[in-house]
């Protein structure tokens, strides 16, 4: 993950390139790039200026709660940013940095990790962030988690720190693990006194932000918290996250003022992304991680469950069209999980699964049993799969014999899926993450069961073990984990896509840190 924050800054440089010849400055700030809009720009106050109501489309689905961290969808993290905060922060290069937590101290002869918490923290209700408050969170997200954390005990060493133990031994993912939304920090009085039905719905956390409404599937909105713990912050009044899904709704929204406009969008649309880059909006982008076929292989009596077919997906799928047709010259083919930059990521142009051969897919078919094709469903991932692709895909399928049904199920049909088994091909997002091994414990590892409907051999579970249960540099074996899933089409990646923010130009001192927590505290408007 070494080369992340240049290629962030590569990425911001070539977006502003597309901006039909208008300059972009780019300039870094701690381990994330700033950048300003292309074109005429707005004067810039010296000073941060306090005050206004930042609105923000975001990917999420908003169709789960956002209150209990063991309840909150891959899909809806963006929704918890402005009121709940995680022990560290994990910045572009994948190191852990301090947030509620002091400092933090790792021993690997004790297998325990020991977080000194920041006192003078207050919840949104005015109840205290402790230890005692920390170890119960630990304890509940330990309990509740489908995701089955890898620590086993938690203990109160003081009033303001707690210590945590992994039996399997410390690895970049233990203290990794502790900066994502999986591990927010709630008010433990608010959840005794209301009970878990309402907190599930009323996030009461320590973050900038107090949360004041949620309207499912539409928006998110918040309040300054006055109490917040780092003094100097908010520079906001409010802010609200809306999900728009229209990409044309989301542009003229962008383009606006008014009540109804937004300030920030985020998306990874190829064709939006190019559009808005050409007017002169500033853009930030990091890469996202492919977007690939998950089979359920796990079935013995689904086509999947044959290699030759997963791998005849591989060769049905004309990724260069689809990025042509789809991208703008945003997304890339992908062939490989890690992106470039990536630990685990291969150099070799002729690395990762097979390349486009619709004659080798039909004679993979024909070799599997299925001279005649099947009939199978595609699930697109909200908010992450391309609609149209997903009909190219569909096409591209039917050539080679497959008649595949789409259907785009919402937030929580498709985490009803991934979690309790799908028959056919999700076309989802395999992540990417400055420490990977965080997203192959997730995804591949069995103790896990993220993907309900993938097979998981002894031979993979030793090989995420491998790359996983390590502390340090372990590129070798995360490239031999990928190889394993590649070779046998457990997952088969098709194009990249991008995390992308684009903005106005009065938009200050905002930052894609790739992180689960954003950095809505320090952003400010300027107003006059």
């Amino acid at each position: 993950m070494k080369k992340a924050v240049s290629i962030l800054l590569a990425l911001t440089l070539a977006f502003s390139l597309l901006a039909c010849g208008q300059k972009t400055n780019t300039a870094a700030g701690e381990s994330s790039p700033s950048a300003s809009a292309g074109g005429a720009q707005t004067p810039v106050p010296a000073a941060p200026q306090y005050g206004g109501t930042l609105r923000m489309v975001t990917p999420a689905e908003g169709a789960a709660p956002i209150g209990l961290p063991w309840k909150i969808a891959p899909s809806d993290v963006w929704l918890t940013w402005p009121f709940l905060e995680t022990l560290l922060k994990q910045q572009l290069d994948g190191t852990c940095t301090p947030l509620l937590a002091e400092s933090y101290d790792i021993d690997t002869a004790g297998n325990t990790i020991t977080f000194k918490l920041r006192q003078g923290v207050k919840f949104h209700d005015g109840s205290d962030f402790n230890a005692e408050v920390a170890k119960w969170n630990i304890d509940m997200i330990h309990d509740n988690s489908a995701s089955k954390p890898t620590y086993d005990n938690v203990t109160v060493v003081s009033p303001y720190e707690v210590s945590i133990h992994y039996p399997d031994g410390i690895n970049n993912s233990s203290s990794a693990g502790w900066a994502t939304t999986g591990s927010v920090m709630i008010s433990m009085e608010a959840y005794k006194k209301n009970g878990e039905e309402w907190t599930a719905e009323h996030p009461v956390g320590t973050g900038p932000f107090k949360f004041i409404e949620y309207v499912k599937g539409a928006s998110v909105k918040g309040e300054k918290f006055d109490g917040y713990w780092q003094k100097e912050y908010p520079y906001l009044d409010s802010v609200e996250l809306v999900m728009i899904k229209d990409v044309m709704t989301q542009n003229i929204a962008l383009q606006s003022t008014g009540d109804q406009s937004i300030d920030i969008l985020n998306t990874n649309n190829g064709d939006q992304i190019q559009n808005l880059t050409n007017q002169g909006f500033a853009v930030q982008s990091i890469p996202l991680g492919p977007i690939g076929f998950l089979p359920s292989s796990d079935d013995p009596s689904s086509p999947f469950a044959k290699p030759e077919v997963r791998q005849a997906l591989s060769y049905a799928i004309d990724r260069d069209a689809i990025c042509n047709a789809r991208g703008f010259g945003v997304w890339k083919p992908a062939y490989q999980i890690n992106a470039e930059g990536y630990g685990g990521h291969s150099e070799d142009p002729a690395f990762g699964v097979p390349r486009y051969d619709p004659v080798k897919a039909k004679a993979l078919l024909a070799q599997a049993g299925y001279p005649d094709g099947f009939k199978t469903t595609l699930y697109g991932q909200p908010g992450m799969a391309d609609k149209d692709a997903v009909v190219a895909m569909q096409s591209m399928l039917a050539a080679v014999g497959i008649t595949a049904e789409v259907s785009f199920p919402d937030s929580g049909g498709y985490s009803d899926l991934r979690g309790n088994g799908w028959d056919g091909i999700l076309v989802q997002s395999n992540r990417n993450l400055p420490v990977m091994e965080t997203v192959y414990t997730l995804l591949y590892d069995n103790k896990r069961n993220y993907f309900k409907s993938i097979q998981h051999p002894q031979e993979l579970q030793e090989l995420v073990e491998k790359a996983t249960n390590k502390l340090g540099q372990n590129d070798a074996e995360l490239l031999d984990l990928q190889k394993y899933i590649l070779d046998n089409a457990l997952f088969v990646p098709l194009y990249f896509t991008y995390d992308t923010y684009i903005y106005k130009p009065t938009v200050q001192n905002f930052k894609n840190t790739g992180s689960s927590s954003g950095n809505l505290f320090e952003i400010w408007l300027s107003q006059k």
